[in-house]
Formats: C-alpha cells, structure tokens, sequence
C-alpha cells in the first residue's frame, strides 16, 4: 500500500484537509512572521489543490503558544492538537498490532486521533483500528464534525 497520499485524492475521498504548516517545523520555535508565512503559503497551495481554504492548523508536533495560536488565528484558523496519539513515530510502536491496540486502548469519546501516513505500519493499522473502534460503538467523523463551529486562534480541544 502505498503512503503519503496526496491531498487531492485525500480531499476526493472525503477526508478533511488541515493546514500543517510548509516546512513543518515547529511554530513555537518560529518569529511570528515566520508562522504567518508558513500559514499563509500552506493555505494557497491547498486553496490551489481543494479549491478550498482550511479551517483548521494543526501545528507540527503540537509545538504552539498562544502568540502563534494568535498569529494562526489572524490567518482565519482554528488550531488543533490531539489527543489520542499511538505515538508511531517511537520506537517499538512500528506494527499495525501495536498501532491498532494503542489507539483502542486510548479511544474516549471525543478523541482526536493522530495517525502519520508516511509511515506503513499505521496505514496497515488504519482499518483493523476502524473496525475495533467501530464494533465498539465509536462514530468517526471529520474533526469540524467533532467540533462544530470553531473561531479562529482558539486552541481545540481546549487545554
């Protein structure tokens, strides 16, 4: 199965399309013309690829403040962070097995998952991790499903 699935056939086949920043480097680290800068340049190319402009920024490793949340919120997005991570990136989490029974073990109504499909073992965790959640009584939905209408610079989920 083949991974990093572009954003166009991502946003065909339904999935919402979030703003991840250009150079995914922490926007905590960044002056805040950098953040708008990475921001901006992220929207117009997804604005380019969807035809439409996101609503939500979720920051790299979840790396934010209130200064960058402010600066996010100028450029029209909401920020969001998970809260529910298998954590695919550290070792010994590289096997859909593992990735499926962290995500389980740590689903609660209202989790907002993070999942990296740049990484294969959590692509072959995607459906077994699905189907678990679903036989459980869990609904999946968007993220603005979740969360309804969101204002711009606000932290979702809140801290």
């Amino acid at each position: 199965m083949s991974t990093n699935i572009p954003a166009i056939t991502k946003h065909a086949q339904g999935f919402e399309i979030a703003n991840h920043t250009y150079d995914h480097k922490p926007t905590s680290d960044l002056p805040d013309a950098k953040v708008a800068w990475e921001v901006r340049r992220t929207n117009a190319a997804l604005q380019k690829i969807t035809g439409q402009k996101p609503t939500l920024m979720r920051p790299p490793y979840a790396a934010r403040t209130q200064r960058t949340d402010k600066v996010v919120g100028t450029n029209g997005l909401a920020v969001v962070v998970w809260n529910n991570p298998p954590e695919d990136w550290v070792a010994g989490h590289n096997t859909a097995a593992v990735i499926t029974k962290l995500t389980v073990q740590r689903a609660s109504r209202d989790s907002i998952l993070l999942m990296h499909d740049i990484h294969l073992w959590t692509v072959d965790a995607a459906a077994p991790t699905i189907d678990t959640l679903q036989k459980q009584g869990y609904t999946l939905v968007t993220v603005s499903q979740l969360l309804g209408s969101t204002k711009p610079g606000k932290l979702y989920p809140a801290a």
